[in-house]
């Protein structure tokens, strides 16, 4: 279905392809975190995990569309209990279930620390040390305040607050770029490095609930908006090192990844009919299984490297990159087809 006005598509285009659009982020994810396990510093193999990492900035449209998404529930029902409901039943269930097994399998049975299963499972760990489910960490967050949010949103002054919002984010994201001391409780990270992801996280979900309201109004779409944020990435890479690059570096990289909501509903459009088909069908099932799929991916990843598992002539560990995403998916697919089945015996 093509969604046009007279002059240019509108912003409905993204709710059309919403489920798909959710589906290649989660393919990003996948190859990101394929991508960054491998280990080199020489030669094209140094090239898949700088690949991997800008294919990865896709992954901020979870962000955008969490966002996108909740006006749409919140603004249809105007019910708060029911928008909390369906967020506890979509996201923070399936999240506890699936992190309390394998939570359960690190801390109970590779090592046993009930203090660090209750850190890891209620995202103590996250805040605290940058471990664990970090998108899901934060878009809870989001999802308790997002009432509040709507509420600005919606007021006679919604859009001018909103503005300063979103600069009052960007402002902070670079002013800890100049921060030079590791943070303090994982010196692994810098303080941006900690904060920033979060920081522009909820950026891209307040922008992309912005852009719900709009798309209702069915607003056309802002091509020089989408072409600045797809132009930033590269021309941030024309910088000099300063103190401020690496927060310059990640403000640029989450617009490169954020335009591909825009730009994508695009290329879907303009597909040979047959490849469209079957193109769109197989990343409806991913977006059906976002949650899972990134789940699974991250524990199964954290737990083999805590048995330490290595592969013979492996020394870029490829094998164990392929071998920890794979495992993520068939996992997801097993979880996937037991809650259906759950369902249909409820069902009856």
């Amino acid at each position: 279905m093509i969604v046009r006005t007279k002059k240019k598509p509108s912003y409905k285009l993204i709710s059309t392809y919403k489920t798909e659009l959710m589906g290649v982020a989660a393919i990003s994810v996948l190859i990101g975190h394929a991508g960054t396990a491998i280990m080199a510093d020489t030669g094209a193999i140094l090239l898949v995990p700088k690949m991997a990492t800008l294919i990865c900035t896709l992954m901020y449209m979870f962000f955008f569309l969490s966002g996108f998404g909740c006006f749409y529930s919140l603004n249809k029902s105007n019910d708060i209990h029911k928008f909390y409901n369906n967020r506890i039943k979509k996201v923070l269930l399936p999240y506890l279930v699936i992190s309390s097994i394998a939570y359960a399998i690190k801390y109970f049975i590779l090592e046993f620390s009930f203090r660090k299963f209750i850190e890891a499972e209620f995202f103590i760990s996250f805040w605290m040390k940058n471990e664990g489910a970090w998108y899901i960490a934060v878009v809870v967050v989001l999802y308790v305040v997002y009432p509040v949010l709507y509420n600005i949103q919606k007021s006679t002054k919604g859009k001018k607050t909103i503005v300063v919002a979103l600069l009052i984010i960007l402002c902070s994201t670079v002013m800890m770029g100049y921060i030079n001391e590791p943070w303090k409780y994982n010196v692994n990270y810098s303080y941006v490095g900690h904060f920033g992801g979060p920081l522009m996280g909820t950026f891209c979900f307040i922008v992309g609930s912005w852009i719900a309201e709009e798309s209702l109004d069915k607003n056309e779409y802002s091509y020089l908006l989408v072409v600045v944020m797809a132009l930033i990435w590269p021309l941030s890479k024309m910088i000099p090192t300063i103190r401020y690059s690496s927060s310059i570096s990640l403000i640029a990289s989450v617009f490169l990844g954020m335009s591909g909501v825009f730009i994508l509903p695009f290329g879907f459009q303009r597909m040979p009919q047959g490849v469209k088909e079957k193109s769109l069908t197989f990343l409806r099932k991913i977006g059906g299984a976002t949650l899972e799929l990134y789940l699974t991916n991250i524990y199964v990843n954290d737990l083999l490297r805590q048995l330490n598992v290595r592969f013979p002539n492996d020394q870029y560990r490829i094998k164990y990159s392929i071998c920890f995403t794979g495992l993520g998916v068939l996992l997801a697919i097993i979880l996937i087809k037991g809650k259906k089945r759950i369902k249909r015996l409820y069902a009856k």
